[in-house]
């Protein structure tokens, strides 16, 4: 029986491919896969052979091929040639989906090859299977990320086009770039894209090619809804087989330099900064509801350039965002994980963000402030999470991180002053309309406090439904912002991040909450849509606070941790910003933790 199917194998895999038809590849593999449940091994063979052969696009052709490597006896010639074609195909056109079966024996290839895979072929095998476990957020968002990389060191020519019963096949466009050089010995080098164009002299153009590539996948799962018209839609891509659930999608492509292109070795850099990478997509995913995407709104993969070098029309020195690429230049020069990971944050929040500004007189700034903003939002969520994580469970940098509580300092040294500046300001200042460095701290300082007073939820559905390409003004930001408090009757507000203080000492903030003892007074701006609103102010334990707002005389309130148990005071609106003051009581402080509104009907 062996025999007669691994004899079906090769003639299927040397008898060439059927006239190209992504639809009718995927019936095959789905026949393929039914086949095999009901014991017919070598239907289930002729059926992924024939999906081999009809597919267009390249994760279409890897999948028939991964389902005949898994299936094929170990230790086979059979198998050993499936994989070693299965990997040609890998590492020629890193594919932009790929299922959990397609992704296991993908890495387990590389990381084991098969016995009987040809000499020449495990000689040139330069692949290395990377992986790295999730780490929840704790925000209940539905699926997972994981990190999955691909180290292809040897780049053959990419196959985009091929001809059949003498019609010209297009291969599907999700291959690396296609603008190559041949450096010798079967090797090649990708030429990066900005340069591609110009006619550079060979010491300068040698500057530009990468041979070297690191792909980094997702696990995403995949999502039926009804669009506009009534049509179901799948998302990210329509499912291969009724029962599959999530689908690992390609979101890095990172080139670098060899040693004999660089003349420095650069594979430990690469592999920590597409963990990095990999890593604030996932937080910009599930804290933001953001991702790369196109004017359509569809997934983009990012290409990644790691250099040593330094491009002559650079804005800056350690890297920027270009088009859908991202660029890390001087590799080489000595710079400690903390700055690698915020440079990294910044370039992803300038490709993740919307745009914002443009900010034409800052010293401080950049013109476009998605990546500044970009930068701080994205490690607050990556300080929240390394904050929960075992260090054995993070790689260099990322332990590095957590060793030293990098987040404490540049909060300190950072964060805090722009929200104080945005805080002393007020939310109605005049800086919204100033395009220099005032306007653009107060405007950071402002999305930073919003941040922290909200909770994740209120984040996501924020940012989420912004235009990705369109340009967003402080005062578009702040309509956004008031146009989310319209859809709540109720909403909470993080009370503990010292806001502006009016009293005497300063109140301060611990893990109980902002302490706010006899002569100590803050204050709060919330928007209020129009009508009667009930406030309730809640602490870690029972206790007295004062709340003042407008001409009315301050009140004494009784506070507890629970909303249903504790007293209400009415604020009436005429809609807009509120200023709500909020004092001690006592000497014993009373440690506030959130403001809880709810709007009165009518």
């Amino acid at each position: 029986m062996l025999r007669r199917i691994g004899l079906l194998l090769l003639l299927l895999l040397a008898g060439g491919a059927c006239r190209a038809d992504d639809a009718q590849a995927i019936e095959k593999l789905v026949a393929g896969d039914l086949a095999l449940q009901a014991r017919g091994l070598e239907r289930a063979f002729y059926e992924w052979n024939l999906g081999y052969g009809l597919a267009n696009s390249n994760y279409l052709s890897i999948e028939a091929l991964a389902r005949l490597a898994t299936n094929s006896p170990l230790g086979s010639r059979e198998r050993a040639s499936t994989v070693g074609l299965l990997l040609g195909w890998f590492e020629a056109t890193p594919p932009r989906w790929l299922s959990d079966e397609g992704r296991r024996i993908v890495a387990q290839s590389i990381v084991q090859p098969p016995d009987g895979l040809p000499r020449a072929q495990l000689e040139q095998l330069g692949s290395r299977a990377v992986s790295f476990t999730s780490l929840p957020t704790g925000l209940g968002f539905v699926g997972k990320r994981h990190y999955w990389m691909v180290q292809l060191s040897r780049l053959p020519p990419p196959v985009d086009q091929y001809r059949l019963d003498d019609e010209l096949v297009q291969r599907d466009p999700d291959c690396l770039p296609v603008d190559r050089l041949e450096l010798g010995g079967g090797r090649w080098s990708v030429v990066e894209p900005r340069e591609a164009a110009k006619r550079l002299p060979l010491p300068e153009q040698r500057k530009w090619q990468f041979d070297r590539c690191l792909v980094g996948y997702t696990y995403e799962p995949l999502v039926t809804y009804l669009d506009d018209l009534g049509r179901r839609v799948s998302s990210p891509i329509t499912p291969w087989y009724d029962w599959q659930q999530a689908v690992w999608q390609q979101r890095f492509r990172l080139f670098y330099p060899s040693p004999e292109l660089a003349g420095v070795d650069l594979q430990a850099t690469a592999e920590q900064l597409l963990d990095t990478l990999l890593r604030v997509h996932w937080l910009a995913v599930e804290t933001l509801g953001r991702e790369p995407w196109d004017g359509q709104r569809a997934d983009q993969v990012v290409d990644v350039w790691l250099t040593p070098n330094l491009a002559t029309e650079a804005l800056h020195a350690g890297g920027e965002r270009w088009l859908n690429n991202l660029y890390f230049y001087q590799a080489a020069a000595p710079r400690q994980p903390v700055e690698w990971v915020r440079e990294t944050a910044h370039e992803f929040g300038h490709l993740v963000l919307p745009r914002i500004g443009r900010y034409t007189n800052t010293q401080q700034f950049e013109v476009w402030l998605d990546g500044p903003l970009g930068e701080r939002l994205l490690l607050g969520a990556l300080a929240r999470q390394l904050a929960g994580a075992a260090p054995e469970e993070l790689g260099a940098w990322m332990a590095e991180l957590k060793k030293t509580d990098f987040f404490t300092a540049y909060r300190r040294t950072d964060w805090e002053p722009l929200r104080q500046v945005a805080l002393q300001a007020g939310p109605s200042s005049s800086l919204r309309t100033t395009l220099d460095d005032r306007g653009a701290a107060w405007l950071i300082g402002w999305l930073l406090d919003v941040a922290e007073r909200h909770p994740p939820r209120f984040l996501y559905d924020l940012w989420r439904p912004l235009a990705s390409n369109a340009q967003y003004s402080a005062e578009a930001l702040q309509t956004a912002y008031r146009n989310r408090l319209k859809e709540l009757r109720s909403f909470r507000l993080n009370a503990a991040p010292p806001p502006r203080n009016i009293g005497d000492p300063p109140a301060v903030a611990n893990d109980e909450g902002l302490l706010l003892g006899e002569t100590q007074q803050v204050e709060y701006q919330v928007w209020l849509e129009p009508g009667d609103w009930q406030l309730r102010l809640l602490t870690t334990r029972p206790g007295a606070l004062t709340v003042q707002h407008g001409p009315f005389a301050a009140r004494l309130v009784e506070t507890s941790p629970d909303a249903t148990a504790t007293p209400a005071v009415t604020i009436p609106s005429e809609g807009g910003w509120t200023a709500v003051r909020i004092g001690g009581f006592s000497n014993e402080p009373a440690p506030l933790v959130a403001l809880d509104w709810s709007r009165l009907r009518r």
